[in-house]
């Protein structure tokens, strides 16, 4: 009876710890803030006049920021799939019609500040989006 006693004193002594607590708190992370630390950027494919985008055509991050990329290709016509490349990225990808796909990246901290270009590198005479880094 008395270790049972025991173990209930500690239990309420530790519980009752305001460092105890706040040292579980910051043990464990909410999965909605690990969501919060990706930035998800929405980008599709579509015709404007004659020429094909990805819109929105100007993206900004930030360096250092993780970012996840969704890319949908929607666009009716004969071409059924869109290349997707952020060159400085290292980033070279295929999007077909109907499928989205999913790119997560880090930008890299060391990374200049200033525009580069999204691209679709199957067909070069498509328009180029724009990364903008800070």
């Amino acid at each position: 009876m008395s270790l049972f006693l025991i173990i209930v004193t500690l239990s309420v002594v530790t519980l009752s710890n305001p460092a105890f607590a706040k040292a579980k708190k910051g043990a464990e992370k909410p999965a909605a803030a690990v969501l919060a630390d990706v930035k998800e950027v929405n980008l599709h494919v579509e015709k404007v006049g004659e020429i094909i985008h990805w819109l929105p055509d100007t993206i900004e991050v930030t360096r250092g920021e993780k970012v996840k990329f969704v890319l949908t290709n929607n666009f009716e016509g004969p071409i059924d799939v869109h290349g997707f490349s952020i060159p400085i990225l290292k980033l070279l990808d295929q999007v077909k019609r109907g499928t989205p796909k999913t790119i997560e990246v880090t930008i890299p901290a060391d990374l200049k500040p200033g525009e580069y270009p999204i691209i679709c590198q199957i067909h070069p005479k498509h328009a180029q989006s724009k990364l903008i880094v800070k």
